[in-house]
């Protein structure tokens, strides 16, 4: 398997912007989720779990949308028509991490909700590498 940081810069930095100061580290996880939703993600780095969908399956088909049977159909035009998109990174997630992926569900307009086992704080990451300290001494 390739090394993800050949690919995804995990410490890619961004021009700062007319509200920023400072440059910003980009979050790897940005980048994954923009290149899953454009299609363009790498299936040897990310492989499918199931069987992969088949190419010749037009892709407004697999973009199917449960309904409702007691509401009507919603007005928006198919154009507008756009799936919810769940992000989980197990181990946890940092809150850089957290802004990334709102700034990218703002940029795209889609609905992308974030979850993980627990937040990462500066914080707690210190402490938990006192712990893991404390217990190799031991």
């Amino acid at each position: 398997m390739p090394p993800l940081n050949g690919r995804y810069k995990w410490d890619a930095v961004t021009e700062p912007t007319d509200g920023q100061k400072r440059p910003r580290l980009e979050p790897a996880v940005k980048c994954i989720v923009a290149e899953q939703l454009s299609n363009t993600l790498s299936t040897e780095l990310f492989p499918w779990t199931e069987e992969a969908p088949p190419e010749c399956i037009p892709k407004h088909i697999l973009n199917i949308n449960a309904t409702s049977l007691r509401r009507p159909k919603s007005p928006m035009p198919d154009a507008e028509k756009k799936g919810v998109v769940i992000v989980y990174i197990a181990g946890g997630i940092t809150m850089s991490e957290m802004r990334a992926i709102y700034e990218l569900a703002d940029t795209l307009k889609r609905d992308i909700y974030i979850g993980s086992t627990h937040i990462i704080t500066p914080r707690g990451f210190l402490d938990d590498m006192k712990s893991l300290h404390l217990k190799m001494l031991l």
